[in-house]
């Protein structure tokens, strides 16, 4: 009998100690590791709003909360071993449906023989403060060991209700720019350098070569690329990708002839030829949150922008070294800069380049806010207060019987 309390005694300490520990748990299941995807919708754990490395196993879930009315936007990016074909789904679901936005739902897509590969998704009709976002590996799957960079963002609902409608189609602006010079173009989004001017670059076959460019509501970027007639070099040719600040990729916007009448390039992808001069261009949509609207476009809030000049590892010239090749970029305002709310949470940055080590300091930077939150907030304690000692009486009463049988005994 004696053992009996004791074991009681030990049982509803521990209660009492660990119990106000309990309902902060639930916010710490990003582990120090990268964050897993689960097979089992039930077991999928949370990504908080930030950067996160994600590991993709295989196909699985990961769930986001949000508050009412607002947008979740995850965008993901894997730089592979090697340049591949392979590509993955994204989806957003509630507890009822697929609730995805209208956009494309693929890291990967469109593109063959590169190493960057980028996308995402976004809440569209998603009802509740639990979302889920599934991945679907299918020809992705042989590189799935490879650590994934997610960024997760919660857009605030807009409060301005007179909202200007989706930019499809930009004037090109045949305005001269300044020549700068050569420069290197980076092979991550931290070593991309914001470029405005004309420059000279290089690009080789599957190597990722990206710039960036900050743009704001009411902005667009225009892009050209262009070759002499003595160019000497015979390549595949250069595409450019428009990439949103959350490293989703979102669609070029269709050009037309300026006020002036100057034609905007009638091609997007630069043919890299021996001998032949060649010159392409592309325009991004203007900055407007209802980009959105069906059919979805991921350049739908401001932030600081990525293009890739994508060259593949592909056709007859794959083996090439690469080409040398003139690039224009051009920021146009086309119309006055209007938030469609009043404040909006930070972007994550990109720039950051996340490591193990970083996903376990946020993991302790986060259970230190918890337990300091708890210290400002004393409801976490009292419900765990009180949980352990509920235990603590049912414990009471249970031995209380028995001892009060023993005694009639």
């Amino acid at each position: 009998m004696v053992r009996r309390y004791a074991v009681s005694g030990v049982v509803c300490a521990a209660a009492l100690v660990l119990a106000p520990g309990l309902t902060a748990a639930t916010a710490l299941v990003a582990g120090g590791e990268p964050i897993p995807v689960a097979a089992a919708r039930a077991e999928a754990a949370t990504a908080t709003p930030g950067l996160h490395l994600l590991s993709l196993p295989g196909d699985g879930w990961l769930r986001v909360e949000r508050d009412p009315g607002s947008t979740v936007w995850v965008g993901e990016s894997v730089v592979t071993a090697r340049p591949n074909n392979g590509e993955y789904r994204l989806s957003f679901h509630d507890t009822d449906h697929d609730c995805s936005w209208t956009g494309p739902d693929s890291v990967g897509e469109y593109l063959a023989q590169v190493r960057l590969r980028t996308g995402g998704t976004a809440s569209g009709t998603c009802s509740g403060d639990e979302l889920w976002v599934r991945h679907r590996l299918s020809r992705f799957a042989q590189y799935a060991d490879t650590p994934v960079t997610v960024a997760v963002w919660e857009e605030p609902a807009p409060t301005s209700k007179e909202l200007p409608g989706p930019s499809r189609t930009v004037a090109w602006d045949g305005s001269g720019v300044d020549e700068v010079g050569s420069v290197l173009l980076g092979a991550t989004f931290a070593e991309a350098p914001e470029l405005e001017g004309r420059y000279t670059v290089s690009v080789a076959p599957g190597v990722p070569a990206l710039f960036a460019v900050p743009l704001d509501w009411g902005q667009h970027v225009q892009v050209e690329l262009s070759l002499p007639d003595g160019n000497t070099e015979k390549a595949p040719a250069v595409t450019p990708r428009l990439i949103n600040p959350l490293g989703m990729t979102a669609t070029w916007a269709d050009s037309t002839a300026s006020r002036s009448g100057t034609a905007a390039p009638e091609r997007s992808a630069l043919s890299v030829l021996t001998g032949v001069a060649s010159r392409a261009g592309v325009v991004s949509p203007t900055i407007r949150w209802r980009n959105r609207d069906a059919p979805a476009n991921a350049a739908a809030f401001p932030g600081r922008y990525y293009v890739a000049l994508d060259m593949e590892v592909d056709g007859p010239e794959a083996e090439s070294a690469g080409a040398t090749f003139e690039v224009a970029v051009k920021v146009v305002t086309d119309e006055e800069a209007e938030a469609p709310y009043a404040d909006a949470p930070p972007l994550p940055d990109l720039r950051e380049e996340l490591t193990v080590a970083d996903e376990r300091a946020a993991v302790s930077e986060k259970a230190s806010t918890s337990a300091s939150a708890q210290g400002d907030r004393p409801w976490p304690a009292a419900v765990g207060l009180l949980t352990g000692s509920a235990v603590c009486a049912l414990a009471g009463a249970l031995l209380l019987g028995r001892w009060r049988r023993g005694v009639l005994r």
